[in-house]
């Protein structure tokens, strides 16, 4: 049986929940751009939930 954890944390919508910003590689071959972590969620992406009206 799987137990599903309830977490106070949603994907991260800039980054898209991969935890880096999306980056147009070069055509070269052999040449690969690696971007910086998600400066919102810090490269976890994840980010913590908005809890309204509290």
């Amino acid at each position: 049986m799987v137990k599903h954890l309830i977490s106070n944390e949603e994907k991260c919508d800039a980054c898209n929940g991969t935890g880096f910003p999306e980056v147009k590689q070069p055509g070269e071959p052999g040449r690969k751009i690696y971007p910086e972590p998600c400066k919102k969620c810090g490269g976890k992406g994840r980010v913590k939930k908005a809890t309204w009206g509290k």
